[in-house]
């Protein structure tokens, strides 16, 4: 996996969930966009300690594909 950042404005690809995990494992203090539809990370966070400090919705206008994959998104996503 990569990340160009642990930050909201940051995205993040990785192989599986396990990728991210040991990305957000690594580093003390972050504000990131957890999507709440890959519930194994999100339920993963909350049972390390994360909490949630805002809920976000996506919404698009027209056709949207979803993302396949483990990914955490830019909040420029």
């Amino acid at each position: 996996g990569y990340a160009t950042g642990l930050a909201i404005d940051c995205h993040v690809e990785g192989g599986g969930n396990e990728d991210l995990q040991a990305m957000i494992a690594s580093v003390d203090e972050f504000r990131m966009l957890i999507p709440s539809r890959n519930t194994a990370l999100f339920h993963w966070c909350l049972d390390h300690g994360l909490r949630v400090a805002k809920q976000m919705n996506l919404m698009s206008v027209g056709l949207y594909n979803a993302r396949q994959g483990a990914w955490i998104p830019s909040i420029s996503y």
